[in-house]
């Protein structure tokens, strides 16, 4: 019983500190947002899946890669033909997340040393306070860190959707398409997980995006912190 009077103290106390500061509603009203947002989103992703119901828009062609590039090249410029496609759009969000997401991390980070210095003084309405400003710094944190990974996967989303439909037109194109698959079949076939040629490309291409984007995320987020 005791216990559970303490513990009803500490939360009255932390609760009437809160709601005594104006950051408390604006906490609250933040959540209530996010809650919000989180619904929209929700029927947002259901009227997207009946759109993508209806046949799909034809995209123009990619422009080809210039000759004598290395395949890697080729396939980096076909997968992000330009700096106005989608996936240097995405590209540019990803890194914008990565650098507002560092100087979030940094506050953060100066917030639970002030919150341990506070509580080895036993500080508790300071304290108590101080872990406010701390709620409301880590929910920008929760947000980019959401976005990050949002942002990374649509990125891999649309390269991986500009290789396959450069794959499809290549498909389409070949003279002798059992000749193809015959060339890739012995490919395909040493694969463990992989049973036919059709399944080797789709792999591949998934494969190459999630990796390229990545090894992008992994040079950056260096590059950022250092300074």
């Amino acid at each position: 019983m005791v216990l559970v009077k303490v513990d009803g103290s500490v939360l009255a106390k932390l609760a009437r500190a809160w709601l005594a500061d104006p950051k408390g509603c604006a906490l609250l009203a933040s959540w209530a947002g996010v809650f919000g947002c989180v619904t929209l989103r929700a029927f947002s992703l259901r009227r997207q899946a009946r759109l993508l119901q209806a046949p799909p828009e034809k995209k123009p062609p990619s422009p080809k890669a210039a000759g004598g590039a290395s395949p890697v090249k080729a396939l980096v410029k076909r997968a992000i033909p330009g700096w106005r496609s989608k996936p240097a759009a995405w590209g540019c969000l990803l890194s914008v997340g990565i650098g507002l997401r560092l100087l979030v991390s940094i506050k953060l980070s100066s917030e639970i040393g002030v919150l341990g210095s506070l509580l080895a003084q036993r500080k508790w309405d300071a304290l108590f306070k101080r872990q406010l400003g701390y709620a409301l710094w880590a929910l920008p944190a929760a947000l980019l860190n959401a976005f990050q990974s949002y942002a990374r996967t649509n990125l891999s989303l649309s390269m991986r959707c500009n290789l396959m439909g450069s794959l499809h037109r290549g498909l389409c194109g070949a003279p002798s398409l059992p000749a193809l698959f015959g060339e890739v079949a012995p490919v395909a076939a040493q694969r463990q997980h992989q049973d036919s040629a059709v399944q080797l490309c789709t792999a591949d291409v998934n494969a190459f995006c999630v990796e390229l984007v990545a090894l992008y995320e992994g040079l950056l987020k260096p590059t950022v912190e250092v300074p």
